[in-house]
């Protein structure tokens, strides 16, 4: 059961006014419609413009301290409402295995019957309802045929859930499968992260010289080669 005086007692004291707490209680516990929540906070009368109603609940919803509170109740929340629905539908683990076991074990021999011909034709004439848990599916067509349009045909299509998805469920839920996982994770020495920076930082170096005109050509240049008069080498 939620308590809404525990909640708003929560709300005043994270120093939500009382207007504040108001409008994040009618936000979060009545369908989380920031515009009606601001009418119910602020007592808004008559009709104002639509706008100006959802730019004030906006404001609102972007303060960071009511965001806060918003996401604290809604981890509160959670527990709560999941629980209160485990209560309402009495689910347990029993009736939960019970069920993927309708789907798991369900065969098509029991939707189905043989005709005089050898023909597997669809019956659902004595199917049960735990049966009928296992159907996804049932699409039943007519159609009109002939001149006259009094004969009409009928198709049914039929299709069961998975049943090795249900199987699985069932095998991991009573531990009969093993789990494994891969995790890849890449390791890097400390003499190798210590390598990576330095040649990183000489980088950077070169780099920063460049941008400075410091490194205008790494290559000397060449001597000139003096000439040679009438062909001949100077002594």
């Amino acid at each position: 059961m939620i308590d809404r005086e525990k909640l708003a007692l929560a709300c005043r004291g994270k120093g939500l006014t009382p207007r504040q707490t108001a409008f994040v209680l009618a936000f979060l516990l009545e369908g989380r419609n920031g515009a009606a929540a601001y009418r119910a906070a602020y007592s808004v009368s008559g009709n104002p413009h639509a706008r100006w109603v959802l730019a004030e609940a906006g404001k609102l919803l972007a303060k960071p301290h009511i965001r806060a509170m918003i996401r604290e109740i809604e981890d509160f929340l959670e527990p709560a409402v999941i629980e209160r629905a485990i209560e309402v539908s009495a689910i347990t683990r029993a009736k939960v295995m019970l069920e993927l076991a309708k789907i798991a074990f369900a065969n098509m021999e029991d939707f189905t019957r043989l005709t005089e011909d050898g023909v597997r034709v669809l019956d659902l004439s004595t199917v049960t309802r735990d049966q009928m848990a296992a159907v996804r599916d049932l699409t039943v067509e007519e159609t009109i045929v002939g001149k006259d349009g009094k004969r009409t045909v009928r198709k049914s299509k039929l299709k069961l859930h998975s049943k090795v998805q249900a199987l699985k469920d069932i095998g991991v839920e009573l531990g009969m499968f093993q789990t494994t996982s891969t995790v890849n994770m890449n390791v890097t020495t400390p003499e190798v992260a210590d390598a990576r920076d330095a040649s990183r930082a000489k980088m950077f170096a070169l780099l920063d010289q460049m941008a400075k005109g410091k490194l205008l050509d790494l290559q000397p240049e060449a001597e000139p080669v003096p000439a040679k008069p009438n062909g001949k080498d100077h002594p």
